[in-house]
């Protein structure tokens, strides 16, 4: 697109080719309508309509660009995928490149079994937080037309967060680790939870938090789970630990079981793969 070249335009403050209203009762004959510069307006906004957005275009319907730009901006905001297992999402038509966040699933906390720390497992350690990866790709529909996602759950009963990721064409294009769970290593041992590694990120690969340890020897700590990228590690809980509450938390150490069984650690959150389309 450009300013006008008929004839009759006028030049305004900052140097643009403008149109002039013709105003015959003054003697200001106007511009000119050129026939191509009005059809080089009707095929910018028919790009936007048809190419960009995908709408089919439609003679009846005045308001099919604003419709196109609506869909562009709404297409540009972040979508959150939940679900666990794999997703497929499709690709638009319009699209040139895609940028995804994948969070892996958070660690379980420890469980407990004792209930003084010389009795054995007394305090349980906190799981270990997801990794996240981040990144920005290109992806076009007439190349492959199905972004594959995965989510990855949180560990239950002192077990390990599960691995997110997004493939492409058949390549990975980058994957997040879960958590690990808090687990006693010795009777009187309790320590936290490794947080998952994350790889393939453009922007970022960031190693999910470790969890606090629990018990070493006499010595008993928090064993809080790690946080993930946005909070919610779960505390460490008299007879049982608490659950986390954001996408790749840990769960927290239980502690001081003494009913004779056992006190179970907090589970993990499930991980969580985030995405929008650019033009």
């Amino acid at each position: 697109m450009d300013y006008t070249t008929a004839p009759g335009y006028a030049l305004d403050t900052q140097g643009r080719r403008r149109i002039v209203p013709r105003d015959l009762a003054n003697n200001i004959p106007g511009t000119a309508a050129v026939g191509t510069e009005v059809d080089a307006l009707v095929c910018e906004a028919m790009h936007v309509v048809e190419d960009i957005a995908g709408l089919q275009g439609n003679s009846s319907d005045l308001t099919q660009l604003g419709q196109a730009i609506l869909l562009l901006v709404r297409s540009v905001e972040w979508h959150a995928v939940t679900q666990l297992g794999t997703t497929s999402i499709p690709v638009p038509s319009w699209a040139s490149s895609v940028e995804l966040r994948v969070i892996g699933g958070g660690g379980a906390g420890s469980d407990s079994s004792a209930s003084s720390p010389s009795g054995g497992s007394f305090a349980g350690s906190g799981g270990g937080a997801g990794g996240d990866a981040w990144g920005k790709y290109a992806v076009s529909a007439s190349q492959a037309s199905q972004l594959v996602v995965n989510v990855g759950g949180g560990g239950n009963g002192q077990g390990n967060g599960g691995v997110s990721y997004a493939q492409y064409d058949g390549s990975t294009l980058l994957s997040a680790n879960g958590g690990q769970g808090g687990a006693f290593y010795a009777s009187e041992g309790s320590a936290g939870g490794q947080g998952g590694s994350a790889s393939g990120g453009t922007k970022w690969n960031i190693t999910g938090g470790w969890g606090g340890d629990g018990q070493s020897g006499s010595a008993t700590f928090s064993g809080y789970g790690a946080d993930g990228p946005f909070g919610g590690g779960g505390r460490a809980g008299n007879g049982g630990g608490l659950s986390a509450t954001a996408p790749g938390a840990a769960g927290g150490g239980a502690y001081n079981e003494s009913s004779g069984g056992t006190a179970r650690g907090g589970s993990g959150a499930n991980g969580i793969v985030l995405y929008r389309f650019f033009p």
